[in-house]
């Protein structure tokens, strides 16, 4: 696997290293290790760092908008009872109307990478 020679490689303090010109060796850039132990394709190796940087990027943006969601439900159960003005009951009502689209955005959003 490319990325254990990756780790391999960088570990190793005593390791030379040779960059093939991408040009005439190939269509990516390649380090290939002076000691003949194998070389690595940096474009695949980026975009395999690239993708799971990318999937732990929307893990947080899920768990942020859930957290986000509960302090709504929380703060609007705490705030409802005190509400006095109509001014007020219309933006807790579109409050969970924004809250209710969101959980609607997240779902489809949560069932379209379970597909």
């Amino acid at each position: 696997m490319a990325s254990d020679k990756w780790s391999e490689m960088l570990s190793s303090a005593t390791a030379n290293f040779t960059w093939l010109n991408t040009i005439n060796d190939g269509p990516s850039p390649i380090i290939y290790r002076d000691d003949a132990h194998g070389e690595i394709d940096l474009t695949s190796e980026l975009d395999s760092v690239f993708a799971k940087l990318q999937k732990n990027i929307k893990r947080l943006q899920y768990r942020i908008n859930f957290v986000d969601s509960i302090n709504r439900k929380l703060y609007g159960a705490l705030i409802l009872p005190y509400l006095k003005t109509s001014a007020d009951i219309t933006c807790t009502d579109e409050w969970r109307k924004a809250d209710k689209a969101a959980n609607d955005i997240e779902r489809e959003n949560l069932l379209g990478n379970l597909q």
